[in-house]
């Protein structure tokens, strides 16, 4: 698969994509493209708009499009168009335009962009694929568009792996509105899980009051990237978690580890987990523990490749597959 920029003749093509996928481009969506790939296929200059099509290898056929506007009123660039073609869909080909749409605006020096797609029922592979892939909702607007078709807004930070690099703070969720935000993290997480199908808690579970009263007030902290709450974590000393020994006077337990979908995937996590171990260090304990789903695969090499031991797996309320984990030092 290729990508490149739109031309002329691919737009009878993109227009009988669109056309396939009625519920997420009604006639009133489709109507507004005309004018916006006259615009791009009009001028070189790629500041204000651009459009791009996937090609596939073989056949030469147009299998995909996506596109970008700078949204005046937002001050910011606007993804639009995103369509891939029924016959190569779940092949990656939405995500790599998203990609090559998202390189071109990084190259303008923009840090975000914003999109938005409809919220009716019938949409929810939509909204999946976005948060899949580290756009976070931030609106849900009832029947925006007209009587049914609702708007969902989404929003991806650019930077680039920046976080290894960015300021990181992580500090105790004392206040009420410190703990809501810890709160709304956790929820991300937990609405990201369920729409891949891998539900771990509901959404009552995380609320502020939940949490308080599944673990009291002592331990939440919120990591702060750049003055922005990106991640979420729970510090407990003493918990076993389930811990096949019991609970240890020289072990810390690592709990609910959650970071923004905005960052996922620039080493945050590592380095929360990172900041967790220093902290332990810190208090004279001799170890940090920690529980995860054992379906989990990913999950589990995640903590296994930052040097966590497996210390037993077990059946915990005999349905939920659960791996214990230990890292501990000398």
């Amino acid at each position: 698969m290729n990508i490149r920029w739109l031309q002329a003749e691919d737009i009878r093509e993109v227009e009988a994509m669109m056309a396939d996928y009625p519920l997420q481009y009604p006639k009133f969506v489709r109507e507004r493209y005309p004018s916006r790939w006259a615009d791009h296929l009009r001028t070189k200059n790629r500041n204000a708009c651009g459009y791009a099509v996937a090609v596939s290898e073989g056949e030469r056929l147009i299998v995909g499009h996506a596109g970008y506007v700078f949204n005046q009123e937002a001050g910011m660039y606007e993804i639009v168009g995103v369509v891939v073609s029924s016959r190569y869909g779940r092949q990656g080909t939405g995500r790599a335009l998203l990609r090559f749409v998202e390189e071109r605006l990084r190259s303008e020096g923009a840090e975000q962009v914003f999109l938005h797609t409809l919220g009716h029922p019938g949409n929810e592979g939509t909204l999946c694929f976005y948060r899949s892939i580290g756009y976070f909702q931030t609106s849900h607007e009832i029947d925006f568009f007209r009587s049914g078709y609702h708007r969902v807004t989404f929003v991806r930070r650019l930077a680039r792996d920046e976080t290894a690099e960015s300021a990181l703070t992580i500090r105790p969720a004392v206040s009420e509105e410190e703990r809501e935000t810890f709160a709304s993290i956790l929820e991300e997480g937990a609405f990201w899980l369920a729409d891949r199908g891998a539900a771990m808690c509901t959404k009552r579970q995380v609320t502020a009051e939940s949490i308080a009263a599944a673990y009291g007030r002592e331990g939440l902290y919120v990591a702060y990237v750049n003055g922005q709450a990106a991640g979420a974590v729970i510090v407990q000393a003493g918990l076993d978690g389930g811990q096949p020994d019991g609970p240890q006077a020289d072990a810390l337990r690592l709990h609910k580890l959650c970071v923004r979908r905005a960052y996922a995937g620039t080493g945050l996590s590592r380095r929360i987990v990172g900041w967790t171990i220093a902290y332990a260090r810190e208090k004279g304990l001799r170890r940090v523990r920690l529980d995860c789903a054992a379906d989990r695969p990913k999950l589990c090499a995640f903590y296994e490749s930052l040097g966590f031991r497996k210390a037993g797996e077990t059946l915990v309320l005999g349905k939920y597959p659960t791996a214990f984990y230990e890292y501990g030092w000398e």
